[in-house]
């Protein structure tokens, strides 16, 4: 019978074959794939926190996405649910930070030119990575971009541990 490994429910780290852990890519990383190159992206804060590790990206632009957020996800969106108040949108996203994301990205045109000042202080005061996409962009191909590479780096690593054994 095959040993049982006790697992977090929401632990994506990746052990290699030697007991390492390998890491999940950061946001630096992610900026590097072909999907998102194609949006002309542009960090406005955060430089230092692009070393943040995406343990998943989740797309959304619903004022109740910081209550479905775990920690980790890279958020991709036009903020096109996001409130108008600007009070409110700042207790939106002083939310959406609180829940641990890895950072956010949004895509500019649809809802906004620019990102509203309180969306740029909150992520500078909070270290959360602001990236804007300067051109549409295909949320799935990013995100298919970026599960595939932790998912492929996930069954290497378990595969390759497998052949140890």
């Amino acid at each position: 019978m095959a040993d049982r490994r006790e697992v977090s429910a929401n632990q994506t780290d990746r052990p290699d074959a030697g007991g390492a852990v390998l890491t999940l890519p950061t946001v630096r990383e992610v900026m590097t794939l072909d999907a998102v190159v194609a949006g002309v992206p542009e960090v406005l804060v955060g430089e230092q926190a692009l070393e943040a590790r995406v343990r998943w990206v989740h797309v959304s632009d619903s004022v109740s996405a910081a209550r479905l957020l775990d920690g980790g996800e890279l958020l991709l969106t036009t903020g096109s649910g996001w409130p108008s108040d600007k009070a409110e949108l700042a207790s939106f996203v002083a939310a959406l930070l609180g829940s641990g994301l890895a950072g956010i990205v949004i895509e500019l045109g649809a809802r906004y030119v620019r990102v509203p000042y309180e969306v740029v202080d909150s992520c500078r005061e909070h270290g959360v990575a602001l990236i804007v996409l300067h051109r549409e962009t295909k949320f799935v191909a990013i995100t298919e971009a970026v599960h595939s590479r932790i998912i492929t780096d996930q069954l290497a690593a378990l595969q390759a541990r497998d052949e140890v054994r």
